[in-house]
């Protein structure tokens, strides 16, 4: 019954309490949420909202690109969203196989992680694969040992960040260990609201890794696609949070300067698409407010 998680945080986006009644439409917006069993920790990534894909049993892995966000919290979704059908492709290291009825994300199955760990080119196909689908399930990674998920994390970004601390039960520090137990992880992490990791720091993720070692009924992590639910919104919603900031921040006493603030744009194009995509977290303590650009 034990349910762990370890992460480690790659991601890019930022947190927002109450500050605007505006912004909790998001909340409201019918944008769709994908699934992935387990719970969420400090190093994972985020799809988009647009069909419910579960993955469940032990040895997930899942990794995700910045413009997708986690949550653990139930939306309704937009049928047209959904993409219409999935198609099986075949590289050199894996077979990749969309989601079905999902508007991104695919999972990869008989494919061992631990022993791609030293091939530059397995570990290519994986962050083109993942800046592609935005979020990737390996299955059956059962073999995948904490400093493995170490040494893949830092092949996907920077693991140097002051974001968590550590359980007694994590064989790493750099590793945000998750559970329904606390005696084997930390609780009910991640489920204050739709959030994107690492929002509080100045520089946030570029991916996030997830080891799901088990997954019980109703742990599910939700993602939710931040370029599908900007399109989902009216036009006037839309023009607002194109001149949204969102502030936040990381410290003991940031209103004594102790710590770090961090002042990002709600919307942005994403460095590799292009694509507009849009950053926050709608956790509460984590929202310091937004800024609106006057034109």
């Amino acid at each position: 019954g034990t349910r762990i998680l370890m992460a480690i945080s790659s991601n890019g986006f930022f947190p927002a309490v109450s500050a605007s009644n505006t912004l909790r439409q998001l909340e409201r917006s019918q944008t769709r949420a994908t699934n992935v069993g387990g719970p969420r920790g400090h190093s994972m990534a985020a799809p988009k909202p647009s069909g419910t894909s579960r993955t469940s049993g032990g040895g997930v892995a899942a990794i995700f690109a910045a413009g997708l966000w986690p949550v653990w919290r139930k939306h309704k979704t937009r049928k047209h969203l959904r993409a219409k059908g999935a198609k099986v492709k075949m590289h050199a290291f894996y077979e990749v196989t969309p989601r079905e009825g999902c508007a991104f994300g695919a999972s990869v199955r008989g494919f061992s992680v631990k022993e791609a760990l030293d091939s530059p080119e397995a570990m290519e196909q994986i962050r083109s694969d993942m800046y592609k689908h935005r979020l990737l399930i390996f299955h059956g990674q059962t073999d995948l040992l904490p400093e493995d998920h170490i040494k893949l994390s830092e092949q996907l970004g920077s693991l140097d960040h002051i974001l968590h601390r550590p359980h007694p039960k994590s064989p790493d520090p750099r590793l945000l260990r998750v559970a329904n137990d606390d005696r084997e992880g930390f609780m009910s992490v991640g489920t204050s609201g739709w959030h994107v990791d690492g929002v509080m720091l100045q520089a946030p993720f570029a991916a996030q890794t997830m080891h799901h070692l088990h997954a019980i009924p109703g742990g599910d992590t939700r993602f939710l696609g931040m370029k599908e639910l900007y399109n989902s919104i009216d036009e006037d919603f839309r023009a607002l949070c194109d001149r949204l900031w969102f502030v936040s921040g990381v410290g003991e006493d940031l209103q004594q300067g102790e710590g770090q603030m961090s002042l990002l744009p709600v919307v942005y194009d994403h460095p590799l698409s292009d694509e507009k995509t849009m950053c926050f977290h709608l956790g509460q303590t984590y929202c310091l407010g937004f800024i609106e650009e006057v034109p």
